[in-house]
Protein backbone atom coordinates (compact mmCIF):
# COMPACT_ATOMS: atom_id res chain seq x y z
CA UNK A 1 0.00 0.00 0.00
CA UNK A 2 3.24 2.54 0.89
CA UNK A 3 4.54 1.86 -2.70
CA UNK A 4 0.66 2.73 -4.31
CA UNK A 5 0.27 6.14 -2.27
CA UNK A 6 4.37 6.64 -2.79
CA UNK A 7 5.07 6.77 -6.49
CA UNK A 8 2.75 9.62 -7.36
CA UNK A 9 4.39 11.27 -4.98
CA UNK A 10 7.50 10.65 -5.89
CA UNK A 11 6.95 11.53 -9.30
CA UNK A 12 4.96 14.87 -8.40
CA UNK A 13 8.36 15.61 -6.51
CA UNK A 14 10.69 14.88 -9.59
CA UNK A 15 8.48 17.11 -11.90
CA UNK A 16 8.92 19.82 -9.85
CA UNK A 17 12.25 19.49 -9.51
CA UNK A 18 12.96 19.21 -12.52
CA UNK A 19 9.88 21.08 -14.54
CA UNK A 20 7.90 19.16 -16.71
CA UNK A 21 11.61 18.81 -19.09
CA UNK A 22 15.19 19.93 -18.55
CA UNK A 23 17.10 19.85 -21.78
CA UNK A 24 18.74 23.42 -22.36
CA UNK A 25 20.56 24.56 -25.63
CA UNK A 26 23.88 25.74 -24.65
CA UNK A 27 23.97 29.52 -24.12
CA UNK A 28 25.14 30.19 -27.55
CA UNK A 29 22.68 31.27 -29.56
CA UNK A 30 21.43 28.73 -32.89
CA UNK A 31 22.50 30.03 -36.33
CA UNK A 32 19.75 28.14 -37.94
CA UNK A 33 16.71 27.05 -35.35
CA UNK A 34 13.42 26.41 -36.79
CA UNK A 35 11.58 28.29 -38.68
CA UNK A 36 8.13 29.49 -36.79
CA UNK A 37 5.45 28.08 -38.70
CA UNK A 38 2.30 29.80 -39.95
CA UNK A 39 -0.81 30.45 -37.40
CA UNK A 40 -3.60 32.90 -36.96
CA UNK A 41 -5.61 32.77 -34.23
CA UNK A 42 -7.12 34.73 -31.35
CA UNK A 43 -5.49 34.82 -28.11
CA UNK A 44 -6.49 34.86 -24.46
CA UNK A 45 -6.80 38.69 -24.61
CA UNK A 46 -9.02 38.74 -27.66
CA UNK A 47 -6.53 39.82 -30.53
CA UNK A 48 -6.00 38.12 -32.93
CA UNK A 49 -2.23 37.46 -33.79
CA UNK A 50 -0.36 35.45 -36.69
CA UNK A 51 3.43 34.50 -37.25
CA UNK A 52 4.14 38.13 -38.42
CA UNK A 53 3.63 39.37 -34.96
CA UNK A 54 6.65 37.51 -33.75
CA UNK A 55 8.79 37.08 -36.96
CA UNK A 56 10.60 40.66 -36.93
CA UNK A 57 12.85 40.97 -34.40
CA UNK A 58 13.22 39.29 -31.36
CA UNK A 59 10.10 37.82 -29.77
CA UNK A 60 9.46 35.12 -26.79
CA UNK A 61 6.99 32.04 -27.75
CA UNK A 62 5.86 29.78 -24.64
CA UNK A 63 4.81 26.19 -24.47
CA UNK A 64 2.47 25.37 -21.61
CA UNK A 65 -0.39 23.25 -20.39
CA UNK A 66 -3.07 24.30 -17.64
CA UNK A 67 -2.17 21.26 -15.28
CA UNK A 68 1.46 21.76 -15.35
CA UNK A 69 2.70 22.73 -11.94
CA UNK A 70 6.08 24.41 -13.26
CA UNK A 71 4.41 26.42 -16.13
CA UNK A 72 2.49 28.54 -13.63
CA UNK A 73 6.46 29.17 -13.14
CA UNK A 74 6.87 29.72 -16.46
CA UNK A 75 4.01 32.39 -16.44
CA UNK A 76 5.56 34.27 -14.30
CA UNK A 77 8.69 34.53 -15.86
CA UNK A 78 7.53 35.30 -19.46
CA UNK A 79 5.76 38.38 -17.63
CA UNK A 80 8.57 39.18 -16.26
CA UNK A 81 10.65 38.73 -19.49
CA UNK A 82 7.46 41.16 -20.77
CA UNK A 83 7.74 43.85 -18.37
CA UNK A 84 11.62 44.00 -18.24
CA UNK A 85 11.34 44.58 -22.43
CA UNK A 86 7.88 46.61 -22.21
CA UNK A 87 9.68 49.71 -23.71
CA UNK A 88 11.22 47.86 -26.81
CA UNK A 89 7.76 46.47 -27.53
CA UNK A 90 9.02 42.74 -27.18
CA UNK A 91 6.21 40.01 -28.24
CA UNK A 92 5.67 37.71 -25.59
CA UNK A 93 3.06 34.59 -26.52
CA UNK A 94 2.20 31.02 -25.18
CA UNK A 95 0.69 28.25 -26.94
CA UNK A 96 -0.78 25.76 -25.79
CA UNK A 97 -2.75 22.94 -27.12
CA UNK A 98 -5.40 23.33 -24.61
CA UNK A 99 -8.86 25.91 -24.55
CA UNK A 100 -6.93 28.98 -23.03
CA UNK A 101 -10.26 29.60 -21.12
CA UNK A 102 -8.41 26.56 -18.98
CA UNK A 103 -5.66 29.30 -17.74
CA UNK A 104 -7.95 32.27 -16.68
CA UNK A 105 -7.86 31.38 -12.97
CA UNK A 106 -4.34 31.32 -12.92
CA UNK A 107 -3.44 33.97 -14.90
CA UNK A 108 -6.02 36.00 -12.37
CA UNK A 109 -4.01 34.46 -9.43
CA UNK A 110 -0.85 35.08 -11.08
CA UNK A 111 -1.56 38.67 -11.86
CA UNK A 112 -0.29 37.87 -15.09
CA UNK A 113 -1.19 39.45 -18.98
CA UNK A 114 0.40 36.96 -21.12
CA UNK A 115 -1.85 36.32 -24.45
CA UNK A 116 -2.62 32.38 -24.66
CA UNK A 117 -2.85 31.23 -27.98
CA UNK A 118 -4.68 27.67 -28.32
CA UNK A 119 -2.61 25.78 -31.14
CA UNK A 120 -2.62 22.20 -32.70
CA UNK A 121 -0.58 19.51 -32.67
CA UNK A 122 1.54 20.05 -35.75
CA UNK A 123 2.77 23.75 -34.48
CA UNK A 124 4.12 21.70 -31.06
CA UNK A 125 5.26 18.82 -34.27
CA UNK A 126 6.91 21.34 -36.29
CA UNK A 127 8.95 23.28 -33.37
CA UNK A 128 9.79 20.13 -31.87
CA UNK A 129 8.24 21.05 -28.60
CA UNK A 130 8.37 17.51 -26.80
CA UNK A 131 8.15 18.62 -23.31
CA UNK A 132 6.70 21.51 -21.27
CA UNK A 133 7.17 24.33 -20.16
CA UNK A 134 9.62 24.88 -23.20
CA UNK A 135 10.37 28.88 -23.93
CA UNK A 136 11.58 29.85 -27.41
CA UNK A 137 13.87 33.05 -28.04
CA UNK A 138 12.62 33.90 -31.39
CA UNK A 139 14.99 36.47 -34.28
CA UNK A 140 12.90 37.21 -37.26
CA UNK A 141 10.86 34.33 -36.83
CA UNK A 142 13.68 31.52 -36.19
CA UNK A 143 14.28 30.07 -32.85
CA UNK A 144 17.55 31.09 -31.59
CA UNK A 145 17.28 29.89 -28.44
CA UNK A 146 15.50 27.28 -26.44
CA UNK A 147 14.95 26.71 -22.23
CA UNK A 148 12.95 23.62 -21.29
CA UNK A 149 11.44 23.24 -17.34
CA UNK A 150 11.05 26.06 -15.15
CA UNK A 151 12.26 27.27 -13.48
CA UNK A 152 15.35 27.24 -15.04
CA UNK A 153 19.10 28.25 -14.79
CA UNK A 154 19.09 29.60 -17.57
CA UNK A 155 17.16 32.50 -17.35
CA UNK A 156 20.32 34.95 -16.89
CA UNK A 157 21.48 33.43 -20.50
CA UNK A 158 18.20 33.53 -22.09
CA UNK A 159 17.46 37.52 -21.20
CA UNK A 160 21.22 38.51 -21.98
CA UNK A 161 20.39 37.71 -25.25
CA UNK A 162 17.26 39.39 -25.54
CA UNK A 163 19.33 42.70 -24.36
CA UNK A 164 22.08 41.71 -27.45
CA UNK A 165 19.48 41.95 -29.85
CA UNK A 166 17.97 44.19 -28.65
CA UNK A 167 20.68 46.23 -28.25
CA UNK A 168 20.49 46.86 -24.25
CA UNK A 169 23.45 47.30 -22.54
CA UNK A 170 23.26 44.53 -19.65
CA UNK A 171 22.30 45.86 -16.30
CA UNK A 172 25.35 46.92 -13.71
CA UNK A 173 26.04 44.03 -11.06
CA UNK A 174 24.85 45.04 -7.59
CA UNK A 175 27.95 45.47 -5.47
CA UNK A 176 26.60 44.56 -2.69
CA UNK A 177 24.60 41.37 -3.79
CA UNK A 178 26.45 37.35 -3.37
CA UNK A 179 28.39 36.48 -5.91
CA UNK A 180 27.32 32.95 -7.26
Amino acid sequence: MKRVILTPILLFAILVINGCGSRCNDETLLQNGHEFPEFSAVASDGKKYTEKDISKGPAVAGFLVSWCVTCGIELVSLQEIREEFSAKKLPVIAFTYEDPSKFEKLLDSLEVEIPIIQADSTMFSALEIDAIPTRLLLIDGRERMRIVGAPSFDESAFRSAIRKELGLPEPESDENSPQA
